[in-house]
């Protein structure tokens, strides 16, 4: 078991990662001073029905509890599923104070920590992932959010959970595909901060699809480090550190965005990170090699490397509506050389539609 401290001052928390962390979540509710206040459970459908790990750990804790359940997948972090929430977590509240607690995707964290940072102007919350992607990405640094029809995540807010329980149990009942989908964040963040991390994720991948649990907490672990550093360093993403998690996502978000969700996220990242790496190249800013390298990795752990359905119009259209441009400004994430990146601004359009070419199909 393996316990990283996201060090924000009065808003910091501990991030519990292993198998087996739910099996002692009373002690882990207790050490956050959470340990009497109501529960307000979010799920959502799927993980209602194959998640007793989680659900039964959570529901043994001696406090009143309330559990509601959601449609699972992005269609439901919208402002109905938002505003229903918020009327059940206002029925069930009372006055007497809650902690919302959000057990499941990247979906249900992003919702349910919006419904906790609106709910008289922030209450606290915990998350508890049960996927791979939502371990090694969203459930660390308090981006919360719902999207709008225009845009993925475009109503949110910044409000950090006051724990996280990253069990590998959980990831027991995770499809395949979800599984993958979780791998494209654990190499981002080897190819944005750690080569050593990188190295070691490209050498372990057949483990990892096997769910083997210490490569697992590995990847886990180090990735909920190095997001926690940038965290740390940039809370509010405004220094442009925290900026560098966005590898990848500028293109991602868009292909995503302009399949309707046909993507899952990972895969949509997947996508744009070899995008990332083809205008790299294109900038002559990374080596051909490096770039290569890179998608043979993603390639290794079932990724898509191109979108098939999709115009460059389309997702020229969804990219300039990303929140991650500033003042009409596009910004990707380049990278120098694996575990090396850097933030650049207002590149020619025309290099952008020339790197989507090549990749939509």
């Amino acid at each position: 078991m393996i316990d990283i401290r996201i060090d924000l001052a009065d808003r910091s928390y501990d991030v519990v990662v292993g198998a087996g962390v739910l099996r002692s979540a009373a002690d882990h509710f207790a050490g956050a001073a959470l340990d009497r206040l109501p529960l307000f459970i979010i799920t959502d459908e799927n993980v209602a029905a194959v998640q007793r790990i989680a659900l039964d750990q959570i529901q043994a804790l001696p406090v009143r509890k309330r559990v509601v359940t959601i449609p699972p997948g992005e269609g439901s972090k919208n402002i109905l599923a938002f505003s229903h929430l918020l009327d059940e977590l206002a029925a069930f509240e009372d006055g007497d104070g809650a902690v919302v607690v959000a057990i499941g995707g990247g979906v249900v964290g992003d919702l349910g920590g919006f419904v906790a940072a609106c709910y008289k102007r922030g209450v606290p919350w915990v998350q508890v992932p049960t996927t791979l992607l939502a371990q090694v990405d969203s459930s660390v640094g308090g981006k919360v959010a719902i999207n709008h029809p225009t845009a993925k995540n475009l109503i949110g807010a910044f409000h950090q959970p006051r724990l996280v329980l990253a069990d590998m149990d959980t990831l027991e009942s995770l499809p395949v595909r979800e599984l993958r989908s979780g791998l494209a964040e654990v190499i981002k963040h080897g190819v944005i901060a750690d080569r050593a991390f990188f190295d070691r994720v490209e050498s372990t991948l057949p483990e990892a699809l096997t769910l083997d649990r210490n490569v697992l907490t590995d990847y886990v672990a180090t990735s909920c480090k190095i997001k926690g550093a940038a965290v740390e360093a940039d809370e509010r993403d405004t220094k442009g550190r925290r900026a560098f998690l966005n590898y990848g996502h500028t293109f991602g978000h868009a292909i995503e965005l302009a399949a309707h969700f046909r993507y899952a996220h990972g895969e949509a990242v997947a996508i744009g990170m070899a995008c990332a790496g083809d205008l790299a190249v294109a900038s002559d800013k990374l080596d051909k090699g490096s770039a290569a390298r890179i998608e043979a990795v993603l390639a290794a752990a079932g990724l898509p490397t191109s979108a098939e359905g999709l115009s460059v119009d389309e997702v020229m259209a969804a990219m300039r509506l990303d929140k991650k441009f500033q003042r009409g400004q596009n910004r990707f994430v380049i990278v120098r050389k694996i575990g090396n990146v850097e933030l650049v601004e207002g590149l020619a359009e025309d290099r952008i539609v020339a790197v989507l070419k090549g990749r939509l199909r």
